[in-house]
């Protein structure tokens, strides 16, 4: 998988974790100390998150970060 199939294939898990908690990039953007519009250029230009991010994102949504790169289906940690 390149880089940039990673890259969607995250930032898709993100999203549909994002829509089926009802949760807002606002709120993500503040889990993360960043402003909402830096998340939104993110999902927009398919910059990648860092690893600290994801282990936020991972422990915030309660999935495996296996989960948000694509390796495991699974969302269980």
């Amino acid at each position: 998988m390149t880089y940039e199939c990673i890259n969607d294939v995250v930032s898709k898990r993100i999203d549909v974790l994002l829509h089926d908690t009802n949760t807002s990039r606002t709120s993500l953007a503040r889990l993360l100390g960043v402003t909402r519009s830096a998340v939104t250029q993110k999902f927009k230009t398919g910059s990648s998150f860092s690893a600290e991010d994801l282990a936020k994102i991972a422990d915030f949504f309660g999935v495996s970060t296996d989960y948000l790169y694509g390796r495991s289906d699974s969302k269980e940690m």
